[in-house]
C-alpha cells in the first residue's frame, strides 16, 4: 500500500493523482473514519516528479482510462463492476476505494423473521351474545 509520503514521489503522477491516493490510503486505513478533502486552485497540470521521456502521452492516456472507467461505476451497487475493476488496476489510483466498496457490498447475514396470522374475530349480535335486552326496562 502506498503512504502519503511515499505518493508525491511516483513518477508521472499529477497532483489530482497523489491526492487522490492518499485519500484512497487513509480511508481504507481508518476504516472510512477519516475523508481527507482537499480544495485547490492550481489550473495547469502539476507533477512532484515529472513523467519519465516518451511515457507521458502513454500515461496521461492510461490515466484518464482510469479516470474514465471508475467514473463508470463508482456509484454501482454490483460488487462485480468493482472486482473487474481490481483486475484492470490491481494497484489503480482507486483500488483501495474499489476494495472498501467491495467490503460495503457485502451481503449481510439477517434472520427470517415470520408473523403470526392475525387471530379470526368473530363478533356476534348483543341479543345472541347476553340475551335480549341486556337491562329490563323498568317504569317508575
Amino acid at each position: 500500500m502506498t503512504t502519503k509520503a511515499d505518493t508525491p514521489k511516483l513518477p508521472g503522477l499529477p497532483l489530482e493523482g497523489a491526492f487522490k491516493r492518499v485519500r484512497a490510503t487513509v480511508l481504507a486505513r481508518t476504516e472510512n473514519r477519516q475523508v481527507p478533502w482537499t480544495a485547490s486552485s492550481v489550473t495547469g497540470e502539476f507533477y512532484f516528479h515529472l513523467p519519465k521521456a516518451g511515457a507521458q502521452g502513454s500515461a496521461a492516456s492510461g490515466n484518464d482510462a482510469e479516470i474514465e472507467y471508475w467514473s463508470s461505476i463508482k456509484n454501482s451497487a454490483n460488487p462485480k463492476s468493482f472486482e473487474a475493476y481490481l483486475r484492470k488496476y490491481p494497484n489503480g489510483d482507486f483500488a483501495d476505494l474499489a476494495r472498501i466498496k467491495l467490503e460495503e457490498l457485502k451481503p449481510t447475514h439477517t434472520a427470517a423473521i415470520t408473523v403470526p396470522p392475525k387471530p379470526r374475530i368473530e363478533i356476534q349480535p348483543m341479543e345472541a351474545a347476553r340475551g335480549w335486552p341486556l337491562f329490563p326496562m323498568k317504569r317508575y
